[in-house]
C-alpha cells in the first residue's frame, strides 16, 4: 500500500542523501570514501530486514533460522576482513622483512625505500580502500620500515628512510645508499 511506497522512498532518499557530500567534494584517493558514507544505513536496514526476517520466520521456520543466518554473515565478514586486510598486510610485512633480512649495512648512511604505487592490490582483486600496500604512503612506510630494522637490525634503526614514491623514477644510488626495493610489489602476482 501507500505505506510501503513511503518506506522504499524514504529507503532511497535516505542512501543519495548520504552519498550528496561525496558527490560535492574533490575527489581523491584518501578523501573520497564511499564505504563511510552508507555504513549506518547499511546497519538502519540491516536492523529493519532482520526484525522483518524474525517476524516471518516466527511463524514458519525453526527459531534457529536466525541465529544460522547471523553466523553466516559474521563468518563471512570475517573471511573478508582476513582476505582484504590481513592477509595483504602479513605479505607485505613478510616481504619487507626478507629485504631487510641479512643485508649489509656496513656503511650504511641512509635507507632509500622504492615505494609501490598506492593504485595496487596485494588482495585477490582491486578494492578502493582495502588491500593496499601500506608502504605506498609516508606515516606507514616509514613505521614499517623502522619496526622491522628494529627486529631484524636494531643497531641500525637510526637510520634515516628517505621514499621514493612509486610513480617517481628510481633515483640512482649514492654511497652509503641502501635501497630497499618494494616497487615490485605493483607487480607482484595475486
Amino acid at each position: 500500500g501507500g505505506k510501503a511506497r513511503w518506506r522504499y522512498a524514504a529507503a532511497i532518499f535516505l542512501l543519495a542523501a548520504a552519498f550528496l557530500p561525496f558527490l560535492v567534494m574533490e575527489q581523491g584517493l584518501l578523501k573520497y570514501r564511499t564505504l563511510a558514507a552508507p555504513s549506518a544505513l547499511i546497519v538502519l536496514y540491516a536492523y529493519f530486514g532482520a526484525r522483518g526476517f524474525a517476524r516471518a520466520l516466527r511463524r514458519s521456520l525453526p527459531r534457529l533460522a536466525l541465529p544460522i543466518a547471523a553466523l553466516a554473515g559474521v563468518l563471512c565478514a570475517a573471511y573478508q576482513v582476513r582476505v582484504f586486510l590481513v592477509e595483504p598486510q602479513v605479505r607485505e610485512m613478510e616481504i619487507l622483512r626478507s629485504e631487510l633480512t641479512g643485508r649489509d649495512f656496513s656503511g650504511a648512511r641512509r635507507i632509500v625505500l622504492l615505494q609501490p604505487t598506492p593504485l595496487h592490490t596485494l588482495a585477490p582483486f582491486r578494492h578502493l580502500e582495502f588491500g593496499r600496500p601500506s608502504s605506498a604512503w609516508e606515516l606507514p612506510a616509514r613505521a614499517m620500515v623502522f619496526l622491522t630494522l628494529r627486529e631484524t637490525a636494531p643497531a641500525h634503526a637510526h637510520l634515516p628512510i628517505v621514499r621514493v614514491p612509486g610513480d617517481a623514477p628510481p633515483p640512482t644510488p649514492g654511497p652509503g645508499d641502501l635501497v630497499v626495493d618494494l616497487k615490485f610489489l605493483s607487480r607482484a602476482p595475486r
